[in-house]
């Protein structure tokens, strides 16, 4: 996984059988996309995608919220060495993290709870199922500050 504030991982990748879940691990910042956490969900669902032991993902965030969209912040500050690299190696691994330029070939199960807007809202449109809780807030943000969703 990778670093984070408290020392915890942006992001938790569990199997427990045929069954894969990825939580989204910021809760300090309601679990908005980090650069690291953009390689970390690329690569699950790469995993998830080849493995033939796995028969569904669910994707879920922790403490209370789904997924803020992308960290601008975390962006502005820019990539580790090691994301660079990976960046380099495959452009579209954003895009695939978020699931616009890569669909598992399997399903996908979203667990939505408390906030899950801008591309938090989007990356639900690749997946199979949508369970939302009744505390479950969703909206696109973008437009409102002159950006195209997922653009």
């Amino acid at each position: 996984m990778t670093d984070s504030t408290a020392d915890q991982p942006h992001y938790l990748v569990e199997r427990d059988g045929h069954i894969m879940t990825v939580t989204l691990n910021r809760p300090e910042a309601k679990n908005a996309f980090s650069p690291s956490m953009l390689v970390g969900v690329a690569d699950a669902w790469k995993e998830l995608d080849e493995d033939p032991e796995l028969r569904v993902g669910i994707l879920t965030g922790a403490g209370g919220d789904f997924c803020s969209g992308m960290d601008l912040k975390a962006l502005a500050a820019g990539f580790s060495d090691e994301e660079m690299a990976r960046m380099a190696e495959d452009p579209d691994l954003h895009w695939k993290a978020l699931l616009r330029h890569f669909r598992p070939s399997k399903p996908l199960i979203a667990a939505v709870e408390g906030y899950c807007v801008a591309g938090g809202t989007e990356i639900l449109q690749a997946t199979e199922i949508r369970v939302a809780g009744e505390s479950a807030q969703l909206g696109i943000a973008e437009v409102r500050r002159g950006l195209f969703p997922l653009g």
